[in-house]
């Protein structure tokens, strides 16, 4: 259960969020039925860690008259609640955060609809006087001097006040009086019946088939400074059944992969000391005693893919995960590495993995015409990372005209080439498209962006004859 809220949470506090593209995307709010009482407390619950860890106490309260089951967008609710109450453990290092619910009838929307209201008081560094506004606007900071202490982008108050008026209520911030801030917002929701089955609470509940889609048992290491990635990625895999080591820089990770055998590595692309792609190049070196050159290595970065992505497979990366990492993406990258290095047999993996080149395919198709196939292959080199930053922009504004046309392309360009694994990923993309299921479109894209980084690494390494 924490990995569900882990997965949304990270949208929030990882500072991952482009507001650039939020601003220009079309949002439309999904209505699902969830339980609100599991949802807060999965939401919050990584938040008492990092308090428990700066000794600051966190108390949650709600009134009696919450109701359990509600109708409404939990996954946007979710992200205005984890974003304040972020902002609170961020700026607050003694006293106490205290986060309380209310809910109040809304008689402009007729019976069964109430105001959820949330009230976030800390005893943090407050807001300066005069800047109650301003901190809901983009890229606000603060004063320098907590803006240097506190790296963030600035925007996130901003999207909670787009997302709160969305849902129909309103945000304000002002100083509490224990000195502190104290933030309230308010939102519109429906009180429902319990559905027969808990799997129908999607804001709460994770793939119930997405265990069967992993390698049971997988040793993993983590190379991640970050402690909220590293506690979101290490809950995700160890509840898929996987074995996690997290260790903090470049050079903990080499030191470790010697004295420990390991199937796979996620690797920071970004860590002190020695980062993820200098770590990458000395293991692919295969100087590094006990360290197989060619163990499975995944970057992640939270730099836009063509930011990164040469990078990545320059170094020798086998893929390039962007953050926030989806728990889909995470488990089936696992699946399908653990699938690849054990012949394709496990009954719990995907039964048939495509290839990535299929070489002999494409020649075939092409009568043989091999310098014909290099000239193709050096133009797709050449022209499809661009498409697949657009095609990945398509999928974060939810553009399903733009996602159906770049899947579209990029799948006949990879049938073309015989580039199997990416052409089927493009397919599901397409197809999820088409049936305009844009839920899919954060699962499927960074299996896209998998099955692409790999491609390129052995389109690049090839050398056809």
């Amino acid at each position: 259960l924490m990995g569900s809220s882990a997965s949304s949470l990270l949208e929030i506090v990882n500072d991952i969020t482009d507001y650039s593209r939020l601003d220009q995307m079309s949002v439309a709010l999904q209505a699902e039925t969830f339980n609100l009482h599991e949802l807060v407390d999965q939401a919050l619950e990584i938040f008492r860690f990092e308090s428990e860890r700066k000794q600051v106490s966190f108390d949650l309260s709600m009134e009696d008259n919450v109701p359990a089951w509600v109708r409404g967008d939990g996954f946007r609710f979710k992200q205005i609640l984890t974003n304040v109450v972020g902002n609170a453990v961020k700026f607050t290092d003694a006293g106490a955060i205290r986060v309380t619910m209310r809910t109040r009838d809304d008689a402009t929307r007729g019976e069964g609809c109430i105001m959820l209201e949330t009230v976030v008081t800390d005893t943090g560094q407050g807001i300066a006087p005069g800047q109650e506004e301003a901190i809901f606007g983009s890229f606000f900071q603060g004063d320098s001097s907590l803006a240097k202490k506190h790296v963030g982008s600035g925007l996130g108050l901003a999207i909670c006040r787009k997302l709160v008026n969305m849902m129909g209520g309103s945000i304000s911030a002002a100083n509490s009086e224990q000195g502190g801030a104290r933030f309230r917002f308010a939102v519109a929701l429906e009180i429902a019946e319990q559905p027969d089955s808990d799997t129908c609470n999607p804001a709460v509940t994770a793939n119930p088939d997405r265990n069967a889609m992993t390698h049971p048992g997988a040793s993993i290491l983590v190379a991640e400074d970050n402690p909220l990635n590293q506690i979101y990625v290490r809950e995700l895999l160890e509840d898929a059944g996987h074995t996690v080591r997290v260790v903090e820089t470049g050079i903990l990770a080499l030191e470790t992969l010697q004295k420990t055998s390991f199937d796979m590595i996620f690797m920071d692309v970004q860590m002190p000391e020695l980062d993820g792609l200098e770590a990458t190049r000395s293991i692919r070196s295969g100087t590094l005693e006990n360290v197989p050159a060619d163990i499975p290595i995944i970057g992640l970065t939270a730099l836009t893919l063509d930011q990164d992505m040469n990078t990545c497979m320059e170094a020798g990366m086998d893929g390039c995960l962007s953050k926030p990492v989806s728990e889909a993406a995470l488990l089936d990258t696992v699946a399908s590495f653990m699938t690849e290095r054990s012949g394709g047999n496990d009954q719990t993996t995907r039964q048939t993995e495509p290839p990535l080149v299929n070489r002999e395919s494409a020649l075939k198709r092409l009568g043989g015409r091999a310098a014909l196939y290099t000239k193709m292959t050096t133009t797709f080199l050449a022209t499809a990372p661009q498409t697949m930053d657009e095609l990945e922009s398509a999928c974060a504004r939810s553009d399903t005209p733009e996602i159906l046309r770049l899947a579209h392309s990029l799948k006949n360009s990879a049938g073309s080439l015989g580039l199997d694994a990416l052409q089927q990923s493009a397919l599901e993309l397409e197809q999820a498209a088409g049936n305009d299921d844009t839920r899919s479109y954060d699962r499927l894209m960074p299996l896209v962006l998998q099955a692409f980084t790999r491609t390129i690494r052995i389109l690049g390494q090839e050398k056809p004859s």
